[in-house]
């Protein structure tokens, strides 16, 4: 079975205490692809372990191998999140 592709948007505390340990317990069958946020930088997860670089933007050319997009961010920014 392929993983399922993943693009996360958010970068907070619910991508790294909720999403994040989700997604990596099922990752045989899940790939974050790519983590979205309005500052683009690395991200260290799981006490060091894991290290993201989160993005500010999907690469056009990358939606069409995305089976799932994540939103995780408060619900004042949703509408921006949404554009991005």
């Amino acid at each position: 079975m392929d993983k399922r592709r993943v693009v996360v948007i958010g970068a907070g505390k619910r991508i790294e205490h909720v999403i994040a340990p989700a997604l990596w317990f099922l990752q045989d069958e899940f790939e974050i692809v790519h983590i979205v946020a309005r500052t683009p930088r690395p991200k260290v997860f799981f006490g060091g372990k894991v290290t993201v670089s989160i993005v500010d933007r999907v690469p056009e050319e990358t939606w069409h191998t995305i089976d799932l997009v994540v939103l995780a961010v408060p619900k004042e920014s949703v509408g921006a999140a949404l554009r991005t």
